[in-house]
């Protein structure tokens, strides 16, 4: 059965403009998976890394408010919410 399909493949392919062995073919879609594969995981490097700098943003944000009220009280300021 399947040295049929691989024939019927070899005529098929032609017809229909491509002009690949099924071997060939296979490899293209193997590259093609893995280039995917490679993108996709890149894309979820990203996204962890802008989550990452969105909460050390957010982070030194609070901190730096956190100084200033420390500051202020040294100072003998008021503190406020």
């Amino acid at each position: 059965m399947k040295k049929h399909y691989n024939i019927l493949l070899l005529l098929i392919l032609p017809t229909l403009g491509i002009a690949q062995t099924p071997w060939a073919l296979w490899q293209s879609v193997d590259h093609a998976l893995k280039h995917n594969i490679q993108i996709q995981q890149a894309s979820i490097v990203s996204q962890s890394n802008l989550e990452r700098a969105l909460s050390e943003q957010i982070q030194a944000k609070y901190e730096f408010i956190f100084h200033v009220k420390v500051l202020n009280f040294y100072n003998g300021r008021e503190i406020g919410l």
